[in-house]
């Protein structure tokens, strides 16, 4: 059985491949010229350096307002994450985490229950019992 993953902005999961047997770390390939960002449409093992949500907006037919705005947003943020980066000694705990402390209970929970010698009312119970222990960590009401 295999597992995937898809996520943006995690980078502390582009280091998981280098830790853990049987991870791989794999993004889109892209081209950027004076026209701008074409996708290629190839998967290749690496990470990718930096985020193309403003392109793929275009392509999608955002309205140009939108997309200047944007760009204005991601210049300030990415201009105070440099400020940032240079005044504060490097620390993985900046990194905003996956998994909270927090949530391990719920994952170990998860971790270990297996579906198939379970009913599918003691499954449900599970899933019931789950997402009422998320919802207390997450703050929901």
């Amino acid at each position: 059985m295999a597992a995937v993953l898809f996520a943006t902005h995690y980078h502390e999961l582009t280091k998981l491949a280098g830790k853990l047997p049987g991870v791989t770390n794999l993004s889109m390939a892209v081209e950027e010229g004076k026209e701008g960002v074409t996708f290629l449409h190839k998967v290749v093992e690496s990470p990718s350096d930096r985020s193309y949500g403003i392109e793929v907006a275009r392509l999608a037919g955002v309205p140009s307002l939108v997309l200047r705005r944007s760009k204005e947003l991601l210049a300030g943020f990415e201009a105070a994450a440099n400020e940032q980066k240079s005044s504060l000694p490097v620390n993985e705990e900046s990194q905003m985490k996956l998994f909270d402390v927090g949530h391990e209970a719920i994952l170990e929970e998860l971790a270990a229950s297996d579906p198939d010698e379970m009913t599918p009312m003691e499954a449900l119970q599970i899933v019931y019992r789950l997402r009422k222990e998320s919802r207390k960590v997450l703050g929901f009401k």
